[in-house]
């Protein structure tokens, strides 16, 4: 099997330069009526090994076969999003006229407020209330001027969710097909995967012992712990080669002073006490399921010792969807600096990541200054979405959603604080943006004018001058 180490690999090379290569060779000579979007949910993952006969395999078929539909199909752990990811990322580096879409199908719910984004990414409005906005994505994308598109449906693994019932549609009904489109599934369920993508499957399995080895060496922050090879074998056996046990084993060893020998230990002695039956699981290897959750239960152990409001903001979090869940329905845990210290615990083990670390600070203090606003401390507010504006500016286009919120907020802080003319500067720039991105009747758009004519009467009243 091919394998590639680092992206200085040839195999690596060889498919980023198969991609260019096709790129060109579909790409139009007219042109483009579209500018090409990016929806992911995670940032690259730096970390990821191995897998190269995987990803040429999916790039040979979607693009040189010309498959509309592939699956990627395997069992509960062994890294079928962190494939899939990978496998976008390459695709938006190398073929830069396709736009690249990203929805969760855990449940409805999930694929429900996916569709949502990505409405508002592409700009598609809703012309009447009683218009689905799941079936104008889907028709937008069905459109010539949607352009070429990759679509990512993750954890399709529920075949009713998917396919639906007597007594409801499923999601399928709402994926669009286009011969300018590509997607791809992963999903734990071979039934769901022939469903969506007929022979088009492709099997993930377990890493191999060397990609292992590999994946836990770039992950491990003391390297020389590696240098005892036969319990660093040993403990890959144990976790039974499984990305997501690795991750977990290496967040714990990073975390706390303790040599392999003595963390297999912990491993066995918490499988012989606590997890001494095994799952029943069939969406994952025999033997897997008490190696993910023996990992997780050491590291619980030691979260409860160590940090409470962290193992309560973990018992709320194992209850519920585990991707894409908002800051704002964590249970309150104490001030704001023991939130942050309890999340950065979790962060540390692995039980947590977020989309982006320095975007997702950017919102943390964006809610922190809206909390001032609530408060009254206006001159703090101000401080901090300065800041935050600030960063969004030299890390984010005009036109994101993210930056035209900040700075929308803001400008309300500006009034707020009697400083009209800097708001009126500042709303002019969002207004004109969001005449770009945002229909007429959209609430944002309706917003920022709305408040723009405030500042205006303001200055012009020179009731709060500045």
């Amino acid at each position: 099997m091919v394998k590639f180490r680092t992206e200085n690999d040839n195999g690596f090379k060889r498919l980023v330069g198969d991609l260019m290569r096709w790129d060109g060779e579909t790409r139009s000579t007219t042109d483009p009526i579209y500018k090409p979007s990016y929806c992911l949910p995670f940032v690259k993952n730096r970390r990821f090994v191995g897998r190269a006969t995987i990803l040429e395999t999916l790039e040979k078929k979607l693009f040189s076969q010309k498959c509309e539909a592939v699956a990627l199909v395997g069992l509960g752990s062994i890294g079928k999003t962190q494939v899939a990811l990978q496998f976008a990322y390459l695709v938006k580096a190398n073929k830069q006229g396709y736009s690249i879409f990203w929805v969760a199908s855990l449940s409805e719910a999930s694929f429900e407020k996916a569709y949502a984004e990505l409405a508002q990414e592409l700009g598609v409005n809703k012309s009447k209330e009683d218009e689905d906005v799941k079936d104008l994505v889907r028709r937008h994308l069905h459109s010539e001027k949607a352009g070429k598109w990759l679509l990512i449906v993750d954890n399709a693994d529920d075949m009713e969710v998917v396919m639906g019932s007597n007594e409801k549609r499923g999601i399928y009904r709402y994926l669009p097909e286009s011969e300018s489109g590509r997607v791809v599934f992963t999903t734990r369920s071979r039934e769901v995967a022939v469903a969506v993508a007929g022979s088009h499957l492709i099997d993930l399995r377990e890493m191999s012992q060397e990609e292992a080895t590999v994946f836990m060496e770039i992950s491990l922050a003391r390297k020389e712990l590696l240098q005892d090879k036969a319990t660093t074998v040993e403990l890959l056996r144990e976790l039974t080669y499984l990305p997501l046990a690795i991750a977990q084993a290496v967040a714990y060893l990073n975390q706390n002073q303790i040599s392999l020998r003595k963390y297999l230990g912990l491993l066995r002695g918490t499988e012989q006490s606590k997890v001494s039956r095994e799952f029943h699981d069939r969406t994952r290897y025999e033997g897997s399921q008490n190696a993910v959750a023996t990992t997780w239960l050491v590291s619980f152990a030691q979260i409860q010792r160590s940090d409470k409001a962290a193992a309560s903001i973990l018992g709320l979090v194992s209850c519920i969807e585990p991707k894409a869940i908002p800051r704002s329905i964590l249970p309150e845990v104490g001030p704001e600096e023991v939130m942050e210290y309890a999340i950065g615990t979790l962060r540390g083990y692995a039980f947590l990541s977020e989309r982006g670390d320095e975007e997702m600070r950017r919102s943390s203090e964006h809610e922190l200054a809206k909390a001032y606003l609530d408060d009254r401390r206006i001159k703090e507010a101000i401080e901090i979405f300065e800041h935050v504006v600030a960063v969004r500016k030299r890390t984010l286009a005009d036109e994101d959603h993210s930056r035209l919120a900040s700075e929308h907020e803001l400008a309300s802080a500006y009034l707020d604080g009697e400083i009209v003319k800097e708001a009126i500067q500042l709303l002019e720039h969002v207004v004109a943006v969001e005449e770009n991105v945002f229909g007429e009747g959209d609430p944002n758009r309706l917003m920022s004018l709305e408040l723009l004519t405030d500042a205006y009467t303001r200055l012009e009243s020179g009731s709060r001058p500045d």
